[in-house]
């Protein structure tokens, strides 16, 4: 009897730790397991994305989905869901969505603009370089697009494009007081590229001419030094402060005294300036290219007709972050 008995209590806590055991494990399966709707899987299929079960039915990703599938064109649900995307490290997704919302929604430029800064990060510089033209299609005197372009033409082996666009990028800049040095850099990284080496010391000297107290400082200097290295340029002193705004505007000043200014009037000061000071270079013989190197075809050209129509008057925001 008492054995009995005591098979008995052992079968009741037997039986009792298997139902609480099973109790526990059925949310567990269902929260690894989430349900996905057909309405967000149609929603998936419209932005062109494909996500795991498991991301797709989380809630900081479910939410803007099931945002985006009652209202097509929502502005803050695509970005929560590519900046969720992105937290979640499914970053292509996350461009590949911010395109495909552009592209049904008439045009979007904050999410154009999202998804070629994701392109640049996973090195994607062709797409990046499309999803740029197609912002710059929606904007076209706004500097931010051609930025993104000009970086991803530099990254991707095609300095003569990128600088094209660094050059338009600082002319559609609207208050030079508070333009950043990524642009000037940039075209004097993409001329050394191709051998242009006084073509690459101008935008370092525009650069520091346009407030020397900030920026000539020892990183400008030291670029300044080995690109005049680079094309036999006397430095002229150049390690002291002060030194390339100097020279820089001697140039500029002699070539005005000579008659060279350009009576075309361009969208800003920048090129001229660089007409200027690269005349004078030039023509004093104080640097050189490497044999057989010319500037840019579309450079040349864009210099020629000067383009002082459409956006000259324009007053533009730069967006890029540069």
């Amino acid at each position: 009897m008492t054995a009995c008995k005591a098979n008995r209590c052992c079968c009741i806590r037997v039986g009792s730790l298997l139902a609480l055991w099973l109790a526990m494990s059925v949310p567990v399966a269902a929260q690894t397991a989430p349900s996905v709707g057909p309405d967000i899987v149609a929603t998936m299929d419209r932005l062109a994305i494909k996500l795991p079960a498991e991301i797709a039915g989380s809630e900081p990703v479910r939410r803007p989905l099931e945002e985006l599938t009652r209202e097509r064109c929502d502005q803050k649900a695509i970005a929560t869901l590519g900046m969720e995307l992105d937290k979640a490290g499914y970053r292509r997704e996350a461009a590949n969505a911010h395109v495909s919302y552009s592209e049904s929604c008439g045009g979007y430029p904050p999410s154009l603009r999202s998804a070629a800064i994701i392109l640049l990060r996973l090195t994607d510089y062709t797409k990046a370089a499309t999803v740029a033209s197609d912002l710059i299609k929606l904007q076209p005197f706004n500097d931010g697009g051609y930025y993104l372009r000009a970086v991803a033409y530099d990254r991707g082996g095609f300095p003569k494009k990128a600088i094209d666009d660094y050059i338009t990028t600082i002319e559609l800049f609207g208050n030079k007081e508070k333009i950043g040095s990524a642009s000037y850099y940039g075209m004097a990284r993409s001329y050394e590229k191709l051998g242009q080496f006084c073509d690459a010391v101008l935008p370092i000297e525009t650069w520091v001419a346009l407030n020397p107290t900030r920026n000539d400082t020892s990183q400008t200097r030291a670029v300044y030094r080995r690109l005049c290295g680079e094309g036999k340029m006397p430095s002229r002193g150049h390690h002291r402060r002060g030194s390339i705004h100097a020279l820089a505007t001697k140039q500029r000043g002699q070539a005005a005294g000579h008659g060279q200014w350009s009576a075309r009037r361009f969208r800003s000061g920048h090129r001229r300036d660089i007409r200027l000071a690269e005349g004078r270079v030039r023509a004093k013989g104080q640097c050189a290219n490497r044999p057989g190197q010319r500037r840019p075809a579309a450079h040349r050209e864009r210099d020629r007709r000067g383009q002082a129509g459409a956006r000259r008057d324009n007053p533009v925001t730069f967006a890029s972050g540069q």
